[in-house]
């Protein structure tokens, strides 16, 4: 699984300011020991552990996830030492690091499932597939916590199945509360496997005649910053009209259903919407708009495209933050790069023309140049750093791409760079965090100009440079303090070699320097 992935599924994302949390069936991520549940704060993983309980993590796979601040609501399981058993909404507090559990939770009759939470200023949403929780009456299937007592949302959802359930909740506003998944009504109203909550009056209403066909399932619900509502499953048609399991709904009296294109040919479990308007789906299908697309692609302009040659198996979730998309499955490998069940794509690209300038706005897919909070990708041209330095959070160098960097200037990665092209020029790429993987090079990538990176004591740290003709890995190890280190790949003889050596005996050679870390 490497340094950052893991070697089983993973199935959900919650991102709250630097911290990225994950479930899924792992008992290990990355290099750590963590029960089914994750949390990323960009240079490693952490398992969730309370230090008064024996175990880290959760009892089992959560279903669901929400966060608000510090505080992560986790649905379908108990915590490792929970007193009481069967509570399926844990809370971890990050803060304090610790565990607790929702009272009533352990009261739910029917199925019991919960496979999904969501929060909306002090009152937490549940569903699933429970005829009731808390021992309240009327909350088949959703419920409200609002921090003492378990409530009803009128007489919840029903439908011809035997246990209707919900596995989508979307919070717009206080007055919009979207809910997805299996059921015909909702309060009484005729609502088919999708329907509008509004906490101001209590009512329940539909989104035209929902969705229908296929398995006839609701699985995502993503609400766009203009208001549309988009919605991804199991189904073919929204309306009246033939969508092929991904719609959008477009609110006002009465709102509409439309497609997305032609759809696409499978189940669709997750959708993020950029605030430029693109619309990234991820989950079962291999086609999108009647092109291949391996269980992700991206909606623009009226058009599905792929993300490159996409995933080896399904994606279970997506989340967009800034500039990076996060992808969470069953895959094992992103395009031609090993990646265990979570990757990032990077969607601020470069789509200038060749040879084009970093400083162009217009370059860039978000028109805006990349800022050091910023994660950007070389995938379309090739780009330069000529007219003055650059800065960037993660950057992927695509396969066949080229940056070159011009002498004098300097471009500084402040976390991960990942080569599968090449960088060339005489300027200079600076490497800021100290994390030993932030540097990854595929397919015999390797830098052709000097870089400068952050090493610290307790790690091994491999510098790929070399020069236009090859190259070998520089690899630094026994540091003794935390230190930028410059090394710069040099061919042609060498100055100072020693008498017993001549000096033809070192075609290629390399410059090493240490200095302190930038203020």
């Amino acid at each position: 699984r490497g340094a950052f992935g893991s070697s089983r599924y993973v199935g959900k994302i919650a991102i709250s300011g630097n911290n990225l949390y994950v479930v899924g069936t792992f008992t290990a991520i990355g290099e750590v020991a963590a029960k089914y549940i994750a949390r990323w704060d960009g240079s490693r993983w952490w398992p969730l552990k309370d230090a008064s309980l024996p175990e880290n993590g959760t009892s089992g796979i959560s279903y669901s996830l929400a966060v608000s601040g510090n505080v992560l609501y986790v649905g379908g399981t108990t915590y490792q030492g929970d007193p009481v058993a069967g509570r399926y909404v844990a809370i971890w507090n990050n803060a304090t690091s610790t565990w607790s559990s929702i009272p009533g939770s352990e009261n739910r009759t029917g199925l019991g499932g919960i496979g999904a939470v969501a929060v909306s200023g002090n009152d937490l949403y549940v569903g699933g597939s429970f005829l009731t929780i808390g021992g309240v009456a009327d909350t088949r299937g959703i419920a409200r916590w609002d921090g003492s007592n378990w409530h009803a949302l009128s007489t919840g959802i029903t439908g011809s199945m035997s246990y209707p359930q919900v596995v989508s909740i979307a919070v717009k506003d206080s007055s919009n509360i979207f809910v997805g998944g299996q059921f015909n009504s909702a309060g009484g109203v005729s609502a088919a496997h999708i329907a509008r909550w509004n906490p101001s009056d209590s009512t329940w209403s539909a989104l035209g005649a929902g969705v229908s066909g296929g398995a006839g399932a609701v699985y995502t619900i993503e609400l766009a910053g203009n208001g549309d509502v988009y919605v991804g499953g199991n189904f073919t048609t929204a309306g009246a009209t033939t969508v092929n399991n991904v719609a959008k709904w477009t609110p006002g009296s009465p709102g509409s259903w439309s497609a997305l294109g032609a759809g696409v040919n499978s189940t669709v479990n997750a959708i993020q919407v950029t605030s430029n308007g693109d619309v990234y789906v991820g989950g079962n299908f291999t086609t999108a708009g009647g092109n291949a697309a391996a269980y992700i692609a991206r909606y623009s302009g009226g058009n599905w495209s792929p993300l490159g040659s996409g995933l080896n198996d399904g994606v279970a979730d997506l989340r967009v933050d800034g500039s990076t998309l996060w992808v969470a499955g069953a895959f094992t490998r992103a395009g031609n790069v090993v990646a265990g069940r979570i990757t990032r794509y990077y969607i601020s690209n470069f789509n200038g023309s060749s040879g084009g300038n970093w400083h162009t706005p217009g370059s860039w897919q978000s028109n805006a140049v990349p800022t050091s909070t910023d994660d950007a990708v070389i995938s379309d041209a090739d780009v330069s750093v000529t007219n003055s330095d650059a800065v960037v959070r993660d950057l992927q160098i695509g396969d066949g791409r080229t940056l070159t960097i011009a002498d004098g200037r300097k471009l500084t990665v402040h976390g991960k760079l990942i080569v599968q092209g090449q960088i060339l020029g005489d300027g200079e790429i600076e490497v800021l965090t100290c994390d030993p993987d932030a540097n990854l090079f595929y397919n015999g990538a390797y830098l052709k100009s000097s870089v400068s990176r952050c090493v610290n004591s307790g790690a091994s740290y491999t510098v790929t440079v070399g020069t236009d003709n090859s190259y070998s890995p520089v690899v630094l190890s026994n540091i003794t303090s935390t230190k930028m280190v410059t090394v710069r790949a040099n061919q042609g003889a060498y100055q100072n070699a020693p008498a017993r050596l001549p000096q033809n005996r070192l075609p290629r050679w390399w410059y090493l320097n240490a200095y302190d870390l930038p203020a």
